[in-house]
């Protein structure tokens, strides 16, 4: 296999028929909610902070292995992240 076909098979690659806007949206949100910082999540990734905000921002560029640890971190499914919204109902 090509070193371009292994990097390939390591990110998000695949029709998503929402916004990447919205993921962006629904990841920012639940990591405000979990009251997690940027920096906390970046570290968790085994990322730079630096490179977390732009993956924040653009969430097309996350690879599927660290969709997975965040939806880990964050105690949720890994598909919220490709809905178009999300409604949170907080209970206490």
């Amino acid at each position: 296999m090509s070193d371009y076909n292994k990097n390939m098979e390591s990110r998000f690659i695949g029709d998503y028929n929402g916004r990447w806007g919205d993921m962006s949206n629904i990841i920012k949100g639940i990591r405000n909610l979990k009251g997690y910082t940027q920096e906390e999540v970046a570290k968790a990734l085994g990322i730079t902070i630096r490179t977390y905000w732009k993956k924040e921002g653009n969430p097309g560029n996350f690879t599927v292995a660290e969709l997975t640890k965040m939806a880990g971190l964050f105690g949720v499914e890994e598909e919220i992240f490709f809905k178009e919204k999300v409604t949170v109902i907080a209970t206490e």
